[in-house]
């Protein structure tokens, strides 16, 4: 598995992204989800992805995914990456903003 983060400063679109990525003949690895435009609750398990030979999961900062319509393989940072909170004592965590992050970050999901 190969996960990438690309914190795209130049505000790259999904099509530029995507042609850079078909350059170098990695689309077929991509993990392509059904849900692009909200949190995936239930991601595909390892065992799958790796059999279907789909084991790249790339994340992009700054991009919007109800403006990208050619590479549903590029999963916007924001939407899909979010902070856990736990408490080392138990063995379950709560989806949201640890409270040392609370105010520092604007969108809530950066780790």
């Amino acid at each position: 598995m190969i996960t990438i983060l690309l914190m795209n400063s130049d505000n790259a679109s999904a099509s530029a992204l995507d042609s850079e990525y078909k350059a170098v003949n990695i689309t077929s690895y991509a993990y392509t989800s059904s849900i692009t435009t909200t949190i995936i609750m239930t991601w595909s398990a390892l065992q799958d992805m790796i059999s279907h030979n789909t084991r790249l999961v790339t994340f992009v900062a700054s991009l919007s995914p109800s403006s990208n319509t050619v590479a549903s393989y590029l999963l916007d940072e924001f939407t899909f990456v979010f902070v856990r909170r736990y408490k080392p004592v138990e063995f379950y965590v709560y989806p949201g903003q640890a409270p040392e992050c609370a105010g520092k970050y604007t969108n809530g999901y950066n780790i």
